[in-house]
């Protein structure tokens, strides 16, 4: 689905029962760091295992969806675009301060 253009409610009003698939976008190794890194646009200062950018699979540029990432010791960014809402936005959020097995 194409929301570009469109404002947030028509865009919740197209997707409504529509299921909305996202991805993980895969961090890049950086040989000059000697890490693998995001680019977060300035939105997460600090790095975390929590950090996480989810992107539209079906959009060449990987457009980003959800934006979570670490700014202070005590705060957090978190940036949305259509067709998610806030209200999933958060429950999804929320979810990267549950106990995470695979990650050390």
């Amino acid at each position: 689905m194409d929301f570009k253009g469109r404002s947030m409610h028509t865009a919740w009003q197209k997707s409504k029962g529509d299921f909305v698939e996202v991805r993980t976008k895969k961090p890049k190794w950086n040989p000059r760091m000697e890490a693998w890194t995001m680019d977060f646009k300035g939105r997460a200062k600090l790095a975390s295992k929590k950090n996480f950018i989810l992107t539209d699979p079906d959009d060449e540029d990987e457009r980003v969806l959800m934006l979570f990432g670490k700014m202070t010791k005590n705060r957090w960014s978190l940036d949305y675009a259509p067709p998610l809402n806030p209200i999933e936005c958060l429950f999804v959020a929320v979810t990267a301060f549950s106990s995470k097995m695979a990650v050390t």
